[in-house]
């Protein structure tokens, strides 16, 4: 297997890869803690493309029915704070009000699953059927399931 390597000179480098390894997402923030728009990254084709959302890769779930298709947790705009994240966030020094969403990449549209923002997302994944979403809210580290109609 090859090995990727990711440029080291950002402060906020973050990935979540897809189970069979072609493709991933990847955020990044800088020294003043400007956090960028997530990226979807294909290794086989070289392409990169910029999402419409700003979000931690490990609050997304690659769907395994549709390879197209995220379940991204999104938070809201005004949670967002020029830190360090996402270390600040790892360290509980930060916290999110999410938004649930179906993302389909190739076309751009966006469904919103679950809205409110109660919840900072983490660990999101679905039932084999992807009938339920699950996912842990960080906060108080609860489980909690979601029936995806």
């Amino acid at each position: 297997k090859s090995i990727e390597l990711l440029p080291l000179n950002e402060t906020g480098v973050d990935v979540q890869w897809h189970k069979d390894g072609t493709h991933y997402l990847a955020s990044k923030s800088d020294t003043y803690g400007r956090f960028e728009n997530i990226s979807y990254r294909n290794r086989l084709t070289g392409d990169t493309q910029i999402l419409s959302f700003r979000t931690l890769p490990e609050k997304c779930f690659f769907s395994r029915k549709e390879s197209d298709v995220l379940f991204c947790a999104i938070p809201k705009p005004e949670t967002f704070k020029p830190e360090a994240l996402p270390d600040v966030w790892w360290q509980g020094k930060t916290q999110f009000a999410d938004e649930l969403w179906k993302i389909n990449i190739a076309t751009g549209e966006r469904t919103m699953l679950l809205e409110g923002g109660g919840f900072d997302m983490q660990s999101i994944f679905t039932s084999p059927n992807e009938n339920y979403m699950f996912f842990i809210n960080k906060n108080d580290l609860t489980l909690w399931s979601l029936r995806i109609l």
